[in-house]
C-alpha cells in the first residue's frame, strides 16, 4: 500500500506575506508604467506637430514660399482677412466649433485625417465651449503674418498675402513657429489660429514642458519657464521674429 506524504497548505500569515510581497512590487512597477505611459503621449505629440510642420511646408513648396494664413482674426466670419486659415476658413465654421471644422483649413489636404490636431493628453472634457482648442492643441505663431500685418483689407497699404514669405527666417531653426498651447488660456488666446506669444503659453498637460516647432520644420521639447523667459526678453528672440519688425514684433499693439 502507497503512502503519501501529508500536505501542508499555507498559513494565514504565510499567505498575507506573499500578498504583502505582490502589493509592494505592484507599487514599485506603477510609477514606472505611468513614466512610460506618459513619455509614450509626449512622443505622440510631438509627432502630432512634427506632421502639422511636414503639411506647413508642403504648403510652403506649393503656394511660391508663402505660410499659411494663421486664422489671425477673432471674428472667424470676418470677410476683411485671408480667408484660407491653416485651421479653419473664415465662415466655414459651426458654433459652436466641431473638429470637422479643421477639414476646411489650409494643411488638412495634406494630412487626411483629424487626429493630428490634438495632443492625445488634451481630452474633450477640457475644452472650452467655444475656443479654437476644440479644434486643436497648437497655436501658429502670429509672427507669420506680422501680428496683423498682411492677411487684412482694412489698410490700403496693406497688400493681401496669406503671410510673409518662409525665406524671410533667416534663423528658421531656432525661431518657433508652432506651440503647443496653454490649456487654461483666457481672452485672445483660443479666438483664433495664432496668437502672440504673450497671449497663450506652454501647455501644463505635459508637466514642466511641451511641444514647439520652428520654421525650419523641427520639433522640439521646450521647458515651460524657458518659454515664459524667451517671451519676455526684448525682440527679436526665438518667439517674437515676425521678420519685417526691428523687434521682432514685441511692441505690436
Amino acid at each position: 500500500m502507497r503512502h503519501h506524504p501529508p500536505r501542508h497548505a499555507f498559513s494565514l500569515i504565510e499567505l498575507l506575506v506573499v500578498i504583502g510581497i505582490i502589493g509592494l512590487l505592484i507599487s514599485m512597477l506603477l510609477p514606472a508604467v505611468s513614466a512610460a505611459r506618459s513619455y509614450a503621449t509626449r512622443i505622440q505629440c510631438m509627432s502630432n506637430l512634427r506632421q502639422l510642420l511636414t503639411a506647413e511646408m508642403m504648403y510652403v513648396a506649393e503656394y511660391k514660399g508663402y505660410l499659411t494664413y494663421p486664422n489671425w482674426a477673432h471674428d472667424r466670419n470676418a470677410t476683411n482677412v485671408w480667408s484660407h486659415g491653416w485651421l479653419y476658413t473664415q465662415g466655414k465654421i459651426h458654433v459652436p466649433l466641431q473638429q470637422e471644422d479643421v477639414t476646411d483649413g489650409a494643411l488638412f489636404p495634406y494630412l487626411q485625417t483629424m487626429r493630428i490636431y490634438h495632443c492625445p493628453s488634451h481630452l474633450s472634457d477640457e475644452w472650452s465651449q467655444d475656443g479654437t482648442d476644440r479644434l486643436t492643441s497648437y497655436i501658429m505663431n502670429g509672427a507669420v503674418c506680422g501680428y496683423g500685418a498682411v492677411g487684412h483689407v482694412d489698410d490700403p497699404d496693406q497688400h493681401m498675402v496669406p503671410s510673409w514669405k518662409i525665406t524671410d527666417w533667416t534663423r528658421a531653426s531656432e525661431q518657433i513657429l508652432f506651440w503647443e498651447a496653454d490649456e487654461s488660456g483666457t481672452g485672445a488666446a483660443w479666438n483664433d489660429g495664432g496668437s502672440k506669444p504673450f497671449e497663450n503659453r506652454l501647455a501644463k498637460r505635459h508637466g514642466r514642458g511641451a511641444s514647439i516647432g520652428c520654421f525650419d520644420g523641427h520639433v522640439e521639447w521646450m521647458d515651460r519657464i524657458d518659454y515664459l523667459t524667451e517671451s519676455q526678453r526684448p525682440g527679436p528672440n526665438r518667439l517674437w521674429c515676425d521678420p519685417h519688425s526691428p523687434d521682432g514684433g514685441a511692441t505690436t499693439p
